[in-house]
């Protein structure tokens, strides 16, 4: 296939298809954070450490039941929604995108924690790290594996990225993420 635009709608469904395995991660964000600021305040480390825990337990469980339910079903998907049968290339990416968002939410709420500690300023740097990194990849990769190029490309950043933050947490911030 050397149609581009056709490249972009393939890996557009496969990414749309893994946004579907972050649902419950913006609620439990919504809802740790009033509980993360107030345990910041009263220095409750044991609170923090509670959340992080049981958020991203309940987060990399939930993930994975959801990449396991949509690989197993994307297949048949296509060929019952009559959707054209070159979406079915995207498979691939949508594995390996899968893996990015199971990284993503196997850490919990670590930014959470950042931006609500008195290092909220190196979010925004991670964020950085996180764009310095992508936009390059993502190139190279695209260039090099086609269509699952940026899905390799979101892996490798989002697990640069996130290990960071661990690292960064675990140093900064008590220590409690490393153990």
């Amino acid at each position: 296939m050397d149609d581009g635009m056709a490249k972009v709608g393939i890996f557009t469904l496969a990414y749309t298809l893994t946004s579907l395995i972050q649902a419950p991660q913006r609620g439990i964000i919504a809802a740790t954070i009033p509980h993360l600021a107030k345990a910041w305040k009263d220095k409750n480390m044991h609170s923090i450490q509670n959340i992080y825990y049981r958020s991203s337990i309940n987060q990399i469980v939930f993930a994975v039941l959801m990449l396991m339910l949509i690989t197993l079903n994307y297949k048949n998907a296509v060929v019952t929604f009559n959707i054209n049968a070159e979406y079915l290339l995207g498979f691939n990416a949508f594995i390996i995108l899968g893996f990015t968002r199971l990284v993503d939410m196997g850490t919990g709420v670590n930014a959470q924690i950042i931006g609500t500690s008195n290092y909220w300023r190196f979010e925004l740097l991670s964020g950085l790290v996180l764009l310095v990194l992508m936009l390059p990849l993502n190139y190279l990769l695209t260039k090099h594996f086609d269509i699952i190029g940026p899905s390799f490309a979101n892996l490798i950043s989002f697990s640069i990225y996130n290990t960071v933050r661990i690292v960064f947490s675990g140093r900064s911030l008590g220590c409690f993420l490393l153990r």
